[in-house]
């Protein structure tokens, strides 16, 4: 059973109760794939710490669990994150009357060395997309390799967000920032036999035809990564297409609006130093699987 939660401690709402709320107010804010990935991380908390009233929820109690997080191998951004949906959390608490001041509100999570992304050769996207296709995953890979889109994104995208006449996808992003990604002719062509076949939903869907959760979409990469550990995980995809962007010339500005970074320094900080790796043969692949 969950634990309780309510403004003195005693009886009052059940958690679940007010996560619900928490979500409800999420949706009307931001996007619902966002707002699921946020309870998903809240849930961890509670349970991790025992949570059962608004006033369990300490500063002491969130280090503890970023701490444990961290040791149990969690990456510094990904850490960044649960910090985030925490806080965001502890706000709603305090806007609803539950809590007098966010105690997640000082709480810091140092920020990783900025280094270069990883992302894959020439030849290690053309390995990489005949592996996924062996495995029936080619597909994702090849709409996650040629759009950029975060794994939330690409589960989210339907056929009705392709613009076919201005060859471009829409697609909701973090804190609900709706951006317009453009798509090459290879993409395109793919995407245009199956508008022509019929579809009308989402774009990658599980065995039953339903939305795919994140959960089975992370599951079909790992024997693609077991195959090739050069797949460090989902995001290696993203990186790719930027780092393919940057090395065409393209402007720093477009690539971080087309990724949906919020600020553009993100973006500095992540491609802007490999520009001494990329004075020669430079190639602006289309992949063809």
């Amino acid at each position: 059973m969950l634990p309780h939660l309510d403004r003195c401690g005693h009886g009052g709402p059940k958690i679940a109760e007010i996560l619900s709320e928490y979500r409800s107010d999420q949706h009307l804010r931001i996007n619902s794939t966002s707002a699921s990935q946020a309870q998903g991380t809240l849930k961890k908390f509670i349970f991790h710490q025992s949570i059962k009233s608004p006033a369990d929820i300490t500063r002491q109690a969130v280090t503890n669990y970023l701490a444990a997080q961290k040791a149990a191998g969690l990456a510094p951004r990904t850490l960044i994150h649960y910090l985030s949906a925490v806080r965001a959390f502890c706000e709603f608490l305090v806007d609803s009357g539950h809590l007098a001041t966010n105690p997640a509100a000082r709480v810091r999570v140092k920020a990783p060395l900025t280094t270069p992304p990883n992302y894959l050769t020439d030849d290690q996207v053309r390995q990489c997309l005949a592996v996924s296709a062996a495995y029936g995953w080619g597909w994702p890979v090849k709409l996650a390799l040629n759009t950029g889109m975060r794994k939330m994104e690409l589960i989210a995208a339907e056929i009705g967000h392709i613009h076919f006449t201005d060859k471009t996808i829409s697609t909701i992003g973090k804190g609900g920032r709706h951006r317009v990604i453009p798509l090459n002719d290879s993409i395109m062509a793919d995407l245009q036999i199956l508008r022509d076949c019929g579809l009308g939903g989402r774009l990658i869907v599980n065995h039953s035809g339903r939305v795919m959760s994140q959960a089975t979409f992370e599951k079909r990469l790992y024997p693609i990564q077991e195959k090739l550990p050069v797949i460090t995980g989902y995001h290696i995809f993203r990186h790719t297409w930027a780092t393919q962007l940057y090395r065409s010339g393209t402007p720093l500005e477009l690539i971080a609006q087309w990724l949906g970074h919020a600020n553009i320094k993100t973006t500095l900080d992540h491609y802007a130093n490999l520009g001494h790796v990329f004075n020669d043969n430079v190639n602006n692949w289309k992949t063809e699987a």
